[in-house]
């Protein structure tokens, strides 16, 4: 399944239409500049050097950031990002299981997360 174009992102209840600014090979980038915000997305893939054993790592990124600006042109950046990396030639389902649960997990614990909060 393929990324949309305009993609959507909902930040507190919001939801914002990030334009393809750019797209290649390994990733793409979205975009939303309004008047005192910019919300900018990436999507990377990437492979690791080999290992002596011959194996590789894929990795695949996915970052948002959040940029306000004050009256004054002061810029307050928020930014939560992702990494996924498997082995290549494993199954993918495996890999898309373990993104799955860690975004149900930080879904429902987000408040908690940036809170501080890591256990009992």
């Amino acid at each position: 399944m393929a990324f949309a174009n305009p993609q959507t992102v909902t930040i507190g209840g919001t939801a914002h239409s990030l334009k393809r600014i750019n797209q290649d090979n390994f990733g793409a980038v979205y975009q939303k500049i309004a008047t005192g915000l910019t919300i900018v997305m990436t999507v990377r893939h990437s492979y690791e050097s080999k290992k002596a054993d011959g194996s590789q790592i894929i990795r695949h990124n996915v970052d948002l950031t959040q940029t306000t600006y004050d009256v004054n042109g002061k810029a307050e950046v928020t930014q939560a990002y992702v990494v996924a990396r498997s082995q290549v030639g494993k199954d993918p389902v495996v890999a898309t299981n373990v993104l799955d649960a860690l975004g149900v997990l930080v879904d429902a614990q987000s408040a908690s997360i940036v809170d501080w909060d890591s256990g009992p």
